[in-house]
């Protein structure tokens, strides 16, 4: 009878551990804010060129730098309104209406280049989708000497509501903010060739649980961007924001 009395107890122990240890990890999973993993997708796909993202941004900065109607128009403000679509099939679907005002202006002894931009839209891979607004401000030197390329300093934001499939399917409203930092811009080819970019997120989960991501990104001239997130490194192709590896 004794020996059967502790058996029940046992169980009964057991079940309370069991019950106890799924109710620890639900909390955990409820309180969970941005992962490294789903901050490096959210921020290699903002980057990236085929998304529309900041590296387009750029690249169009340096491609209007380059027009000589512009170059000859020093005090004179551009501005053009238009919208993009991927083309149907590619991998990452985008549309985006965007605001862009640009010119020369003399700052210093320096006459450079400047793109203010907005945007509106939204984009869709496999893994990531975003809803959201932005706007930022790139100046460019470099435009009148002998340089083959140009150097890009400025800073970005978008936010809006994005929705990150990893292991699960979750929702989050955040707002990206980066600070670029002497990215070197090929003048023929508007690649970029090297440069650094701080990236910061900030935003709350679906379930009301804020969070603040910070991260580094380090342009390779390679068709590469290394991002770093706290002790991980993410290895992101330049033009599709796929992440090749991590480490």
């Amino acid at each position: 009878m004794k020996t059967k009395k502790t058996l029940i107890i046992l169980i009964a122990l057991t079940m309370v551990i069991f019950q106890s240890c799924k109710k620890d990890d639900s909390k955990e999973e409820v309180q969970v804010g941005l992962s490294a993993d789903e901050s490096a997708e959210l921020i290699a796909t903002s980057v990236c060129s085929d998304s529309y993202g900041y590296t387009q941004q750029m690249e169009d900065a340096a491609m209007l730098a380059g027009e000589s109607k512009y170059k000859s128009g020093q005090g004179m403000m551009y501005d053009s309104s238009f919208t993009v679509t991927s083309v149907p099939g590619a991998y990452i679907y985008y549309s985006y209406s965007l605001a862009y005002d640009f010119g020369l202006q003399t700052v210093g002894n320096s006459t450079i280049f400047y793109l203010d931009f907005s945007t509106s839209g939204n984009y869709e891979t496999p893994r990531t989708s975003s809803n959201d607004n932005g706007s930022g401000s790139f100046d460019l030197d470099n435009c009148f000497n002998a340089e083959t390329f140009y150097v890009l300093n400025g800073s970005a934001s978008r936010y809006g509501t994005q929705v990150i499939t990893i292991l699960q399917q979750r929702t989050y409203t955040s707002t990206i903010e980066a600070t670029f930092t002497d990215i070197e811009v090929d003048k023929m080819t508007y690649e970029i060739l090297s440069g650094e970019c701080s990236v910061k997120i900030t935003g709350t989960t679906s379930s009301g649980f804020g969070f603040t991501v910070n991260g580094t990104l380090v342009f390779n001239g390679d068709g590469t961007i290394t991002l770093t997130i706290g002790g991980s490194i993410y290895e992101i192709d330049y033009l599709t924001g796929e992440i090749i590896s991590e480490t």
